[in-house]
């Protein structure tokens, strides 16, 4: 069977002005599949997928999984969860 994939791929770095110390960092994939069937068909769909994606939807979905846990990036003092959500983060 053949399959076809597209990766995209971020890198997101917090890091403190004053000081250049990384707070926190966080290397985001996401991984858009399809596969199956006959040989054939597969070929030809794993060019046009390769050729005619949309990257943007792509690079969205890794963008918001960036923010959610347990690898994003926690809520802040504003926010009304601060510190309620350690635990989704260890």
């Amino acid at each position: 069977m053949l399959a076809s994939s597209v990766e995209v791929e971020m890198q997101y770095t917090l890091v403190d002005t004053k000081t250049g110390i990384v707070l926190w960092e966080n290397n985001q994939p996401y991984v858009h599949s399809s596969g199956g069937g006959d040989p054939i068909t597969m070929v030809v769909s794993a060019a046009l997928n390769a050729l005619l994606t949309d990257y943007l939807p792509l690079a969205r979905e890794a963008n918001k999984l960036a923010f959610l846990p347990p690898r994003g990036f926690p809520v802040g003092q504003y926010h009304p969860k601060y510190q309620n959500d350690k635990s989704l983060f260890e």
